[in-house]
């Protein structure tokens, strides 16, 4: 009956917008509550849903990349519209914390656009509206709509003088088309209070399947979306490996083809 009731008022809906406003059925849930058969409606433009949880405000990191994951089966736009704590709130540092890591996850994944933060009295009385300016920054010159553009697992690594402990209190996410790459690496749990994270030093994240040549790669600070690093890196067997400067508490870079490099020719048989 649901199903019925959604293809119904989607047509209707677009038989009488002059306007062509897109149609979607908001999920009151994760993208585990996704319906397959509303979802695959032609009627539905898009699927927008929640990402609340419950536990550390880190959480929400995993859960944005799944929900990216999950919106790929249907080949239309996935939009996470309501997040923010449990669907009953959560304590301030909770939320400072979540909405700043929700923001980073979601520019850095195929998402139509980045987590939307249900508690905007929160937004208005910290002012964090240069959190936005901050994405805003970071996602100039990249193409969001590139088709050829897929979430990948980037791999951690320490250089010779890094400390192994390291791999354990980071993580990272990303997304990579064969000639652009952008990913947002994160601690575990960012520290609370007034706690700070050790500088994280050595650092190396690695992505596979990139276009053999040389890449122009910008490492940005999260506060404001600006690089503070610009260098050139070359791939080695199809893998691009980014050597990060030293930075605390986060995060994150995006690096673009500058010099593809000519394959080399098979050995003669």
């Amino acid at each position: 009956a649901v199903v019925a009731w959604c293809r119904a008022l989607g047509g209707y809906l677009k038989r009488i917008d002059v306007y062509g406003h897109l149609v979607s059925a908001h999920v009151s849930n994760d993208y585990t509550f996704l319906n397959p058969a509303i979802s695959n409606l032609t009627e539905m433009d898009f699927n927008p849903l929640d990402a609340y949880h419950h536990g550390q405000p880190e959480r929400i990191i995993p859960l944005v990349a799944a929900t990216a994951d999950a919106g790929a089966a249907y080949n239309k736009p996935i939009l996470i519209t309501e997040f923010g704590g449990s669907p009953m709130a959560a304590g301030r540092e909770h939320l400072l914390i979540e909405q700043h890591a929700a923001l980073w996850a979601g520019a850095c994944v195929p998402m139509s656009g980045v987590p939307m933060f249900w508690w905007w009295q929160v937004i208005d009385e910290n002012d964090l509206y240069g959190r936005y300016a901050a994405i805003q920054t970071f996602m100039t010159g990249i193409d969001p709509r590139n088709a050829l553009a897929k979430q990948v697992k980037p791999a951690l690594g320490v250089s010779e003088n890094g400390d192994p402990l390291l791999l354990k209190r980071y993580g990272a996410l990303g997304t990579a088309a064969p000639e652009t790459l952008r990913c947002y690496v994160h601690p575990v749990r960012f520290a609370r209070g007034d706690a700070k994270l050790p500088v994280a030093a050595h650092l190396t994240v690695t992505v596979s399947g990139m276009t053999p040549g040389i890449f122009r790669v910008e490492v940005c600070e999260t506060s404001t979306g600006n690089p503070v690093r610009r260098f050139d890196v070359r791939t080695a067997d199809g893998a691009l490996t980014v050597p990060l400067p030293p930075f605390s508490p986060d995060c994150a870079f995006k690096a673009h083809l500058l010099t593809p490099l000519a394959a080399k020719p098979a050995a003669a048989p």
